[in-house]
């Protein structure tokens, strides 16, 4: 069984079943910064437990105020990995998933030390004030895995200063429309899915972020990039949800990688289609983020719970770290629940398809986002039960829906509105739901919400096949 997005309804395990849960990968569409940034195979997370006997390096030289709250957080954590045990105890006999996902390799410390949940530092501003520091931002997270990357390496006795190098390499779209075939694009994700993401965006970047962000088949690649590759199925394989908040988390690891590179790009290309796709990832990237808050705000409970034998284990440590560390965070912007932190999210995730509506050319993929926008109107609606936005969210739809039927749209005609094939399910539930009154009203309601819900199944099982056969075969 599948999860899409908006699964987050109390996970849970029965009967020994195997369950997955689509979620984006992050990723670093970076062109003009090209610098070796942490991926989640990163090498310094890999040095994790060969520097836990090493001494620590210094932030002597480093500006105090900016970075030593991370300095703080290396001290804290550097080596912690090697004082808790990890183990795979409680795995569902019937499970479907691969021993190679199971036991690959987690980065706790990594998990611990940089960012779980990048985007709630700026949650509070508007969208396109984030857009406009996307730069400054951007130099700021290169520097910082520069000096994580430097205090791992170090000796006590080097206690030199750590310095910062960062190269700025420009690049111009002067190759012309990009030649793409579909058949070709499919090869080269296919060969390149096994490879760690940074190689993936390194070699994609190099080869193709020359040509014109506009003409040709680079759009519709950036899409796929994301879409197929770095975006990845979660799987669970235990009762104990302990290790699916772990990989949640680790697939939520380093997502200031893609914000801050993909906000850089979006705002470097704004007005063009290559942009508008990378909004509409960023868009998802939030959504991702909004669910595994979810997560976070269930940990508590869980941790409770747990016997103490489990306490000691590493997966367990490391959450307990992570809930610790964002607590002031969350009491900084008055945050107490998961209801008020979902909110900003959508608020954010409204601001960005308002973005695009507004800049995308020529209408590219407008009516993408305006549907998009009327599936956050309709959740904003539910969510403090306000008829006034699921009405917005209504007819918005109507308004869409009446402009299909009316220039004839079809999947051939219209090949990049990715929501046209579920318009006449929804006129239908809208319909009915209209004319409802008291419970069946209700259950209506929920018909709609998990028809929106639905509508990947196909391309997510169509992923799971991809990826056991490209990434996680069984031996």
């Amino acid at each position: 069984m599948y999860f899409p997005l908006e699964w987050f309804e109390r996970l849970g395990l029965s009967n020994g079943q195997s369950k997955s849960l689509y979620i984006s990968n992050r990723n670093n569409l970076n062109v003009e910064i090209l610098s070796e940034l942490d991926d989640e195979l990163s090498e310094d997370a890999k040095e994790e437990g060969k520097n836990a006997g090493k001494g620590k390096g210094t932030g002597e030289g480093l500006d105090q105020e900016k970075w030593g709250e991370l300095l703080n957080r290396l001290e804290e954590n550097t080596g912690f990995s090697n004082d808790f045990m990890q183990t795979f105890e409680d795995i569902a006999p019937n499970s479907q998933v691969s021993d190679r996902y199971i036991h690959r390799e987690r980065h706790h410390e990594d998990i611990v030390v940089k960012e779980v949940f990048p985007t709630i530092h700026s949650i509070d501003k508007p969208f396109e004030e984030i857009l406009q520091q996307a730069p400054e931002n951007l130099n700021d997270f290169v520097e910082r895995n520069e000096i994580i990357k430097r205090y791992r390496s170090q000796e006590p006795s080097e206690a030199s200063q750590l310095t910062v190098t960062l190269e700025n390499k420009k690049t111009q779209s002067n190759f012309g429309p990009l030649h793409f075939p579909p058949e070709e694009r499919q090869r080269f994700f296919d060969s390149s899915l096994p490879d760690d993401k940074s190689q993936q965006l390194t070699e994609f970047i190099q080869k193709y972020f020359n040509y014109d962000p506009n003409e040709g088949d680079l759009p519709i690649a950036t899409r796929e990039l994301y879409f197929q590759n770095l975006e990845r199925l979660l799987y669970t394989f235990s009762s104990d949800s302990t290790y699916f908040f772990l990989d949640f988390y680790l697939e939520n690891l380093n997502k200031e990688d893609f914000l801050n590179n993909a906000l850089y790009q979006a705002g470097r290309l704004d007005g063009s289609k290559t942009s508008t796709e990378l909004l509409f990832a960023l868009e998802r990237i939030y959504e991702i983020q909004q669910r595994a808050w979810g997560a976070y705000f269930d940990f508590e409970n869980v941790y409770k719970k747990l016997p103490e034998e489990k306490k000691n284990r590493l997966r367990v440590e490391t959450l307990r770290r992570v809930d610790e560390r964002y607590k002031s965070v969350l009491e900084k912007k008055g945050i107490e629940n998961f209801e008020s932190i979902e909110e900003k999210y959508l608020q954010r995730r409204y601001e960005i398809m308002e973005h695009i509506i507004n800049n995308t050319p020529d209408g590219y993929r407008k009516q993408d986002a305006l549907f998009e926008q009327a599936v956050i109107l309709w959740q904003m609606g539910l969510q403090k039960e306000d008829e006034v936005k699921k009405q917005q969210a209504i007819s918005q739809w109507q308004a869409l829906i009446s402009q299909a039927r009316q220039q004839k749209y079809s999947v051939s005609s219209q090949p990049d509105f990715q929501n046209l094939p579920h318009l006449p399910l929804l006129e239908a539930l809208i319909v009915n739901y209209q004319r409802d009154e008291g419970l069946a009203k209700t259950q209506r309601e929920r018909q709609i919400s998990s028809m929106l819900m639905q509508r990947q199944s196909k391309r997510l099982e169509e992923k799971r096949k991809r990826e056991a056969e490209l990434l996680w075969p069984k031996d």
